[in-house]
């Protein structure tokens, strides 16, 4: 199978991690499915990886990298990659990480699911540690009765896992439903941007879904969740700003009392689990300091 008639882009988003890049795009390279481009968003790493890209990738045909002036965080980075390749006229654009490590018919057994309905805004992939089994982070609860009634095993027969949403760990997206729905949001800078960005797709009358027989690997250092009470002071960073884009989140969906009475109920039991981790000083500021910055987030939806 090649993608002559369909137009796929592959969008990697990297920072320092060279090692990890470099072994990404040998899978990407090893696809079944012919990838029409790969894009590389490059997030001002220091580690040598914008001089191996510019040595490597940056006149070879197939490939385009963009080096930001910045540090842009995921979310910055996938709203980059994803306005640039749909402003280039792709068909799909294929999204992960620079530690998503796809197998070589990762993408074909997404595109042979392009088919099953004509409303699909995206597509993801089952996502494995590196042992093989599932990975915590990206376990993706499925569909219960989203805003079209489709349940959780609409398309089971199909190989096909109805989702509430997806994580860009290997997420096929529809440009059309790029095109109607806007681009991620690039202030997210970390945490919270695919969870939202696949749900904005379902609530504009999309389909999403998960892709049983399509598997990459997602080499993190070890297998977790975002899981509050056994987090510690060096993830104290992410959960700034997860926290920040929570609370913003809410107060989108929720009327102003609503929220207010969502919010203090929140902040009580994030408090009371905060007090029962000892030590990690760093990370209880950090979660105080996002749930106060959330009051006053305001990011904007960007079209292409």
């Amino acid at each position: 199978m090649t993608g002559e008639d369909v137009k796929v882009f592959a969008i990697v988003v990297t920072y320092n991690r060279l090692n990890l890049l470099k072994e990404n795009l040998n899978a990407l390279q090893e696809q079944s499915y012919k990838l029409a481009k790969i894009l590389i968003i490059n997030n001002n790493s220091s580690d040598g990886t914008k001089e191996y890209l510019d040595e490597y990738f940056g006149k070879k045909d197939g490939f385009e990298v963009i080096n930001l002036d910045k540090n842009l965080g995921g979310a910055g980075g996938f709203y980059e990659g994803i306005k640039k390749s749909v402003n280039l006229g792709c068909d799909w654009v294929w999204v992960m990480d620079d530690d998503t490590i796809p197998l070589p018919d990762s993408l074909e057994k997404l595109m042979d699911k392009t088919d099953i309905t004509n409303d699909i805004g995206f597509l993801g992939s089952r996502v494995l540690f590196t042992d093989g089994t599932p990975h915590i982070m990206n376990n993706n609860p499925p569909a219960t009765n989203d805003i079209r009634k489709i349940q959780w095993n609409s398309y089971l027969d199909k190989g096909v896992l109805s989702l509430n949403y997806n994580s860009f760990v290997s997420c096929l997206i529809n440009s059309k439903a790029v095109q109607k729905v806007g681009l991620p949001y690039k202030d997210f800078f970390i945490w919270g941007d695919d969870q939202e960005y696949t749900q904005r797709i379902i609530d504009s009358n999309f389909y999403g879904g998960l892709v049983l027989d399509s598997i990459v690997f997602h080499k993190t250092k070890e297998n977790y969740g975002v899981i509050l009470s056994t987090a510690t002071d060096s993830l104290s960073w992410k959960y700034y700003y997860g926290e920040r884009n929570r609370v913003f989140l809410e107060r989108q969906k929720r009327s102003n009392l609503n929220f207010l009475l969502w919010f203090l109920y929140y902040k009580y039991k994030t408090n009371k689990t905060l007090r029962k981790i000892s030590g990690n000083k760093k990370l209880k500021r950090a979660v105080r300091k996002g749930l106060r910055t959330g009051l006053f987030f305001n990011p904007r939806i960007d079209y292409v």
